[in-house]
């Protein structure tokens, strides 16, 4: 998650695009999901092969593609 992208949607809000404002919420909020969908696929591979699962830092003010 970027700190481009809200500041699009915010910029969206602002300008009376409710409909791009949506889109922006909406990719923002795939993209954290997606991510950390592939945190668990990875975690879950680890235990099933008997290797311990990585660390993972859950906090949500981590912000990895800024």
């Amino acid at each position: 998650m970027s700190f481009e992208a809200i500041r699009d949607a915010i910029d969206n809000l602002r300008d009376g695009n409710p409909a791009n404002f949506a889109q922006t919420v909406k990719d923002i909020l795939m993209a954290k999901l997606s991510d950390r969908m592939d945190v668990e696929k990875v975690s879950i591979a680890s235990q099933m092969f008997g290797g311990d699962a990585p660390e993972v830092d859950s906090t949500e003010t981590s912000n990895e593609n800024a």
